[in-house]
C-alpha cells in the first residue's frame, strides 16, 4: 500500500493518509472499520480553510499514532498575518472501543490568534469486500440523514440485511460550540481489486456514491504560549461501549497492556540491537492484530484487507510463534475446532471435518451474497490444523489439550481422505464448487498463481506439492496424538505417511531439473515449474534426504534468490513478474517455512542465508515491519537498491509478523518434546549474531534460561537456569 497510518485495537481499526485524514478523493482502503464495515469514509481537518503542514507522522507504537504539524500562512480578518511555522498543531489518536483523537495547538506568536477549525465527516458503511473490489448487485445501504444532538452527530444507514449501522461523533471537551452543517455530496469511492475477491473489477475504478457529509466548524482562541486542545470520540455504535475513562487513563492502560503482552512470553535478547527491534516489532504487531474472543487472543490475518480470522493464516502464524506465545496456538486451535465443517454446502465449500478458510461479519456475508460465513475454500488449513495441534502439545506437554481436540483432529484426517482426495489417487487436490468460491485454494490463491513451464495458467483440479507435504506431516502428527493418548493405530498412520512420501518423491520429482514440480495438474502430469511451494515440503519432512540437498541448491540459485529473500517463482519461468502477487514476489512467511525446512535437513548455513536476506529487507521498511509481500526485484548493490513494497500488501500482517519469531527458533535449532520432558538444540548463529540469550522458554513442565555464543565459526550453548524437569541435548553435549 501507499504510505498510511494504522492503529487497531481488538476489532476496530483506522487507516488514514499520512496527514491523519480520510480523504474524499477516493483513496484506497482508508477509513474507520469495524467487523468488515467502514464506519467512517471521510474525515478531513483544516484551519482557516487550509490543511496544516505536516512535519512528522508515526504509528510506530501500534496503539497510538502521533502527528505533528505547523500552520501555513494565515490571513486573519483584522488584517494581521500569522506567519508559517508559528503555531504548532498535533493530533494524537488511539482506539479503545472507539476512535479517540486529541487535537492540540500551541501558539508561539506574541499575540493571540483565533483559528477557524473545520472537520468534515462522512460514512458510506460499505462492506470491506466492496472496498476490496466486489461489485454489489443488490442495492447499497440506505443512508439516513444525520442527527445532531448538542455536541454530537450520528451518521447512519440501514443495510439490506435489515441492520441499522451508526457512527457517533462526539466532541468530549473544548470551550466552543460546534456548528454542524449537513449536506449530501457525490463523493468518489475508489475500488481496489484485490487478488482473491470474486467479481472484482479490474482495473481499479472510482465509483461516485452519494454520502451524507457533516461539517463541524468552530473558532478557537489560541493565547500566546499556552496549549489549547479538544478531544473527539468516533464510535461505531455496534462495537463494545467505550465507557467513560479520561483520555490519559485510556492511553496509559493501552501502554500497560502492550507491556504485559511482551512480558508474558519468552524473552529474547541478542548483541544485535536491530535484530532485537525486529523481534520486538513482530511481537507488538501480533498484539495489534489480536482480537479478544471467548477462545483467547485470536490473530487477525492482516490490515486493511484481512482484519478477520483465516484458517490457514491462524495455523501458520500460531506455529511460527509457539516458541514465544503458545497461548496463541491454543486459542487458534479452539476457534478453528469450533467452526470445523459439519455438513456439505456447495455455496460455502463446507464439508464435514474441513477447517474454515475465512470468516467475514459484514452485510454481504449476512445476506449470503458472499459465502464467507464462514467460507471453507482452503485445501491446506485442514491438515495444518492437525500439525499445529500436535506441535502445540509437543511444546506445552498439555495432554488435556490433545484429548480435548482429538475428535476434531480425527474428523480433519477423515476429511483429507474422503473429501480432500477427490479422485482416490492418494493425493489431495482442490476444486471449488461455489459460484463465488476461491478458484485456487492453496496459499497462492490469486487468479492465476500456478503457471506451467510455458507460463500458461494451470486450471484446477490441482494437487499442490506443499499440500502433500502438509498431509504427510498431518499423518505423522495424528500418529503422535494416538500414541500420547494411548490409542491404537499410530503405526498405520506412519505407514500411510511413508507411502505418501515414497509416491511424492517419485511423482513430483523433475529429474532433469533437480527440483520438485509445483503441482500435478488435472491429468496428474507434473507441472515442472520451479517455485517456492516445494520448499514447504522440506518443512513438512516429506522430501528424501538426498533430494533435499538438490532442492536447496536450486532454490538458492540467483534465479530464485533475489538478494532480499526467495521469490515465489523462478525468474526463468515465462510469466515471471516481480511485481505480481504470487508469480515472482517475495513473501516473508514463505521464506520462514523454507528456512525452517532447510534447518530440519541440517542445512543451517543455507537457512541462515535466507534469514539474513529477509532481515536485510526488513531494515528498509518503516518500523522494521515486514509487509505481507514485496516485489521480487533483484538486489543491485552497485546502486544501493531497496525492496519495493507490493502496492496492495497488507501491513501489518500476521504471518509476516510471525516470521521474525520463526527465524529465532530456526537459528537456535530448537526442537521441543514436552511430552517426554526433552529439548533438542542445534544452534548455528549467523555471522551477524555473536550472542543470544533466551529467558522463560517454556517446554512441557520446565522453564529455561539459555545463552548461545558464536566464536571461531562454532556456536556454543550454556544453560543459565532451569525451573522444572527437562533433558536438554545439543551436538557434542551429554544429557543435561
Amino acid at each position: 500500500m501507499s504510505e498510511t497510518l494504522t492503529v487497531k485495537e481488538n476489532d476496530i481499526f483506522l487507516v488514514s493518509d499520512p496527514l491523519g485524514d480520510i480523504p474524499a478523493d477516493g483513496g484506497l482502503a482508508v477509513g474507520l472499520f469495524y467487523r468488515d464495515t467502514r464506519y467512517l469514509s471521510l474525515y478531513e481537518f483544516s484551519i482557516n480553510g487550509k490543511r496544516p503542514v505536516i512535519l512528522t507522522s508515526s504509528a510506530e507504537h501500534n496503539f497510538m499514532s502521533n502527528l505533528q504539524f505547523a500552520n501555513p500562512r494565515l490571513d486573519l480578518p483584522d488584517g494581521r498575518v500569522v506567519l508559517p511555522d508559528t503555531v504548532s498543531i498535533w493530533r494524537n489518536r488511539f482506539i479503545d472501543g472507539a476512535l479517540y483523537e486529541r487535537v492540540g495547538f500551541h501558539n508561539y506568536n506574541l499575540f493571540p490568534v483565533t483559528v477557524r477549525v473545520r472537520l468534515r465527516f462522512g460514512a458510506d458503511f460499505r462492506d470491506m469486500f466492496e472496498v476490496r473490489g466486489f461489485v454489489r448487485r443488490a442495492a447499497p445501504p440506505a443512508a439516513l440523514e444525520p442527527r445532531v444532538q448538542g455536541r454530537r452527530v450520528i451518521l447512519g444507514a440501514i443495510g439490506q440485511d435489515g441492520t441499522e449501522r451508526r457512527t457517533r461523533v462526539t466532541f468530549l471537551d473544548g470551550d466552543f460550540a460546534p456548528e454542524f452543517t449537513l449536506s449530501q455530496e457525490l463523493l468518489p469511492v475508489a475500488v481496489a481489486p484485490a487478488a482473491t475477491v470474486p467479481d472484482a473489477t479490474a482495473p481499479a475504478t472510482t465509483v461516485p456514491q452519494p454520502v451524507w457529509v457533516v461539517e463541524a466548524a468552530f473558532d478557537l482562541l489560541l493565547p500566546p504560549g499556552r496549549p489549547v486542545f479538544f478531544t473527539l470520540e468516533v464510535a461505531p455504535e455496534m462495537a463494545r461501549p467505550p465507557g467513560q475513562e479520561p483520555f490519559e487513563v485510556r492511553v496509559q492502560r493501552l501502554q500497560r497492556d502492550y507491556e504485559a503482552w511482551l512480558s508474558q512470553g519468552t524473552e529474547f535478547w541478542s548483541d544485535h540491537e536491530v535484530w532485537n527491534r525486529f523481534v520486538r516489532r513482530s511481537l507488538v504487531d501480533l498484539r495489534l492484530l489480536a482480537e479478544n474472543t471467548p477462545f483467547g487472543p485470536l490473530i487477525d490475518a492482516g490490515v486493511p484487507w484481512f482484519a478477520c480470522p483465516f484458517g490457514r493464516d491462524l495455523a501458520i502464524t500460531a506455529w511460527q510463534t509457539l516458541m514465544f506465545r503458545p497461548d496463541l496456538a491454543v486459542a487458534a486451535l479452539r476457534f478453528l475446532a469450533h467452526y470445523q465443517g459439519r455438513k456439505v454446502d456447495d455455496f460455502t465449500d463446507e464439508e464435514p471435518g474441513r477447517i474454515m478458510h475465512e470468516l467475514r461479519r459484514g452485510e454481504l456475508a449476512a445476506l449470503g451474497i458472499i459465502p464467507h460465513r464462514p467460507y471453507y475454500g482452503s485445501i491446506d488449513a485442514t491438515p495444518l490444523f492437525v500439525v499445529l495441534l500436535a506441535e502445540t502439545v509437543r511444546w506445552t506437554g498439555d495432554i488435556g489439550l490433545a484429548a480435548e481436540l482429538f475428535e476434531n483432529a480425527t474428523r480433519a484426517i477423515e476429511w483429507v481422505e474422503k473429501y480432500g482426495d477427490k479422485d482416490g489417487d492418494g493425493y489431495v487436490e482442490y476444486l471449488t464448487r461455489s459460484p463465488r468460491g476461491i478458484k485456487h485454494q492453496g496459499w497462492k490463491d490469486s487468479e492465476a498463481p500456478i503457471l506451467d513451464e510455458h507460463g500458461k495458467p494451470v486450471e484446477p483440479p490441482i494437487a499442490l506439492a506443499e499440500v502433500q507435504g502438509y498431509v504427510y506431516a498431518a499423518y505423522q502428527a495424528y500418529a503422535d496424538l494416538l500414541e500420547w493418548l494411548g490409542r491404537a493405530g499410530a503405526a498405520g498412520f506412519r505407514a500411510r505417511a511413508a507411502d505418501l512420501a515414497r509416491r511424492f518423491n517419485r511423482d513430483f520429482w523433475v529429474e532433469d531439473g533437480g527440483f520438485f514440480a509445483i503441482a500435478l495438474d488435472a491429468a496428474k502430469r507434473p507441472v515442472a515449474t520451479l517455485a517456492s511451494n516445494p520448499g514447504h515440503c522440506l518443512w513438512a519432512g516429506i522430501v528424501d534426504r538426498d533430494r533435499a540437498v538438490a532442492l536447496a541448491e536450486r532454490l538458492l540459485q540467483a534465479e530464485r534468490f533475489c538478494g532480499w529473500g526467495l521469490r515465489t517463482l523462478s525468474s526463468r519461468v515465462p510469466g515471471f513478474n516481480p511485481m505480481s502477487y504470487h508469480n515472482g514476489s517475495v513473501w516473508p512467511h514463505d521464506n520462514s517455512l523454507i528456512a525452517a525446512g532447510l534447518k530440519r535437513y541440517g542445512l543451517s548455513e543455507q537457512a541462515n542465508l535466507v534469514i539474513g536476506q529477509v532481515f536485510d529487507a526488513a531494515q528498509t521498511f518503516r518500523y522494521l515491519r515486514l509487509p505481507e509481500l514485496f516485489c521480487g526485484f533483484t538486489r543491485d548493490r552497485r546502486y544501493y537498491s531497496a525492496p519495493a513494497e507490493y502496492p496492495l500488501s497488507s501491513t501489518p500482517q500476521a504471518w509476516a509478523a510471525g516470521t521474525a519469531l520463526s527465524f529465532c527458533q530456526t537459528i537456535l535449532g530448537i526442537r521441543p518434546d514436552g511430552m517426554r520432558d526433552r529439548l533438542d538444540l542445534n544452534p548455528t548463529l549467523p555471522p551477524w549474531l555473536n550472542e543470544v540469550m533466551v529467558r522463560r522458554l517454556r517446554v512441557g513442565r520446565a522453564e529455561l534460561d539459555l545463552r548461545f555464543r558464536r566464536a571461531n565459526g562454532r556456536t556454543t550453548t550454556e544453560v543459565l537456569g532451569i525451573r522444572g524437569t527437562i533433558d536438554i541435548r545439543w551436538p557434542g553435549s551429554a544429557s543435561f
